[in-house]
Formats: C-alpha cells, sequence, structure tokens
C-alpha cells in the first residue's frame, strides 16, 4: 500500500464473525479480510462464539441471529458485558425480538451489501474509540 491509498475501513480490528452458513461466512470472512480486519471465527454456534470471545481480543461483532435452532442472544448478552461493539446480521423479517432486548444495535438484512456491513462495522469501531 502507497501512502497515497487510504487505509482499510478496518485496519487491525479483530472482528468475531458468528454465521452457520458456510458459504456466507466464507463471504463476510473474505469482505472483511480484504477491509484490512482480521477475522476471528467464523463460529457456527453460540458455544464456539463464547469461546473466541473468552480466548481472544475482539474489536466487535457480526452476529447471525439465527444460528440452526438456536439464536445468537447469549452471545449478544456476552458482548455487551464485556463491552464490545456488535451487530446483528439476519435474514429474519421480524426483528421485534432483537429490537425489545437491543433497541440500540444495528440489525444488517440479509441478503447483505459489502459497503452496508463495511459501513456499519466501521462506525462501530468509530464510535468505540471515542
Amino acid at each position: 500500500m502507497t501512502q497515497l491509498e487510504p487505509r482499510p475501513a478496518l485496519d487491525g480490528a479483530r472482528i468475531l464473525v458468528v454465521e452457520d452458513d458456510f458459504i456466507i461466512s466464507m463471504e463476510l470472512g473474505s469482505i472483511l479480510a480484504e477491509a484490512g480486519a482480521a477475522v476471528v471465527g467464523p463460529c457456527h454456534t453460540p458455544e464456539q462464539a463464547a469461546a473466541q470471545l473468552d480466548a481472544n481480543d475482539i474489536s466487535c461483532a457480526i452476529l447471525d441471529f439465527r444460528l440452526g435452532r438456536d439464536t445468537s442472544l447469549p452471545v449478544a448478552r456476552q458482548l455487551i458485558s464485556h463491552g464490545i461493539p456488535f451487530a446483528f446480521f439476519t435474514g429474519q423479517v421480524d426483528t421485534t425480538r432483537i429490537g425489545a432486548e437491543f433497541p440500540d444495535v444495528e440489525i444488517i438484512p440479509k441478503p447483505f451489501q459489502r459497503r452496508a456491513i463495511l459501513g456499519v462495522l466501521a462506525g462501530m469501531l468509530a464510535c468505540a474509540a471515542r
């Protein structure tokens, strides 16, 4: 990278990815890596995510709401207890359950656009840095 090129949007961030769909998790990982982030995961279950959260220094996270028969709500609660910002990433049409418990958390809809994901995550990191 030359000095004239802008730094990637997520340069140096360690982002926990919680997504149970293999193809989507690989695409997310690619998008985040191209933006300069280190991807932690991807995790396919709440238990995997909890273990990664305990074992790594996480900057922020992106959570698929529905993980098979489970949800990522326990992971979201753990992230809040650690003061780590996160966004939900879901194909759920009805997000009432998410909004009721996490009214200030961004929800990125599926199907997604690269710029939406990068914008939300970069915004969270900027707010956390203040």
